[in-house]
């Protein structure tokens, strides 16, 4: 009998964000058949894609991919991950190089997805322990305005912070049509010690697997524009 998975199942087996796994299927890369209204991928086929998109050479870490978007940013660093941001800068040439190599990274954050009532979602906006990013981050270099009951919410917190809104709002942890995604910068934390906003590079970073694929070509011209 076939083996079918879940979004989250395939997503997890090719180190991707379930919503890059359904714009995937949008685009008609991976194909998927609906099944009480959700869908479902053959697992044959997620194995064939998983080995179509085998890059040629080692994806970079976590943490490299955090000294990459540091380095972009103009971010000062511990000794350590400067080493590593200047050792992965020499390695890829241009802005396009690094956002190849972003794409197909280990995943910089574990995450939650939640379904929260709109009053939930600015409150949450407005905690300063949470850090806004994708269209959340309301960035004018992506040139598209963040609207938040299209968009819901996307940003980092740390792990006791996310279990502390979790105990205050309650969320519906297994929703159909989540509407917030909060990130846990793994395996450094830097992001969070910032004053302001995200820096453009994270932002851009973490649209890359947006399900639309008009807000992906705007978060890569908005890298390769701060990164070029």
């Amino acid at each position: 009998m076939a083996e079918f998975l879940s979004t989250d199942q395939a997503a997890a087996r090719l180190g991707l964000s379930p919503r890059r796994v359904r714009a995937l299927i949008l685009e008609g890369r991976i194909t998927a058949e609906v099944i009480g209204g959700h869908y479902a991928l053959s697992a044959t086929e997620v194995s064939q894609f998983s080995e179509r998109r085998r890059p040629a050479h080692r994806p970079l870490s976590a943490a490299s991919a955090w000294a990459l978007l540091a380095g972009i940013s103009g971010e000062r660093l511990d000794a350590a991950s400067r080493t590593s941001g200047w050792r992965v800068r020499r390695r890829l040439a241009n802005a396009a190089a690094w956002l190849d190599a972003l794409e197909i990274a280990e995943p910089r954050s574990s995450h939650v997805s939640w379904r929260l009532l709109p009053g939930d979602i600015a409150r949450l906006r407005a905690d300063d322990l949470v850090k806004p990013t994708g269209l959340a981050a309301n960035e004018p270099a992506i040139g598209i305005a963040y609207d938040p009951d299209r968009d819901g919410f996307d940003g980092y917190t740390s792990a006791a912070h996310l279990a502390d809104l979790r105990r205050r709002f309650k969320p519906r942890e297994d929703a159909g049509r989540p509407n917030v995604r909060l990130r846990v910068p793994e395996p450094v934390d830097w992001v969070l010690g910032l004053e302001g906003h995200l820096p453009l590079a994270v932002v851009a970073a973490d649209l890359l697997d947006h399900e639309d694929p008009r807000v992906r070509r705007a978060a890569r011209a908005a890298f390769e524009g701060r990164a070029g």
